[in-house]
């Protein structure tokens, strides 16, 4: 009887163990990876102060200049710089912000939805529904006919949702 045979047997079954175990960890390899990116948290608080701060500086009903015939981008109307016109152009009640524009040496500051704001900019960092986000941007400013250089500091307290 020849015994050839047996031995190539069970090395074939050593290397079906080999192959299968390689197999597994290959497909527990892609199970981890997309467990973590389907679990992962995504922390949304720089995106919604650029939304809000795209809002402000863009739209003619919020703080963008408009000379009759075109709106000014990035060109904030230091006349529509009040507190009317921020809650007017932003109605949602589940964010506020505390803006402020600093040009000319001179510094102005707005709030959006001012009582939530002082209440929960408090609570931002203990209640873990409520989140921050600052931004910083570089305007100009249009008074009186003349455009100068400005900046607008934007403070944006927001509920989550779950």
């Amino acid at each position: 009887m020849n015994k050839k045979g047996v031995f190539l047997t069970t090395f074939e079954y050593i290397k079906m163990g080999f192959y299968t175990f390689i197999i597994i960890f290959y497909f527990f390899g892609i199970y981890m990876l997309v467990n973590y990116a389907v679990n992962r948290e995504v922390d949304i608080g720089n995106i919604a102060s650029e939304v809000y701060a795209s809002r402000l500086l863009y739209s003619d009903s919020c703080l963008a200049f408009n000379d009759g015939i075109r709106t000014y981008v990035g060109v904030i109307d230091a006349k529509k710089f009040d507190n009317s016109r921020i809650d007017s152009c932003f109605t949602k009640k589940d964010f506020a912000a505390k803006i402020s524009l600093t040009y000319n040496n001179q510094k102005k500051e707005v709030f959006n939805n001012e009582d939530s704001f002082v209440i929960n900019n408090r609570l931002c960092f203990s209640n873990k529904y409520e989140c921050r986000a600052y931004s910083q941007k570089y305007v100009a400013v249009a008074e009186n006919g003349a455009t100068m250089p400005g900046i607008i500091d934007m403070s944006v307290v927001y509920h989550v949702s779950e």
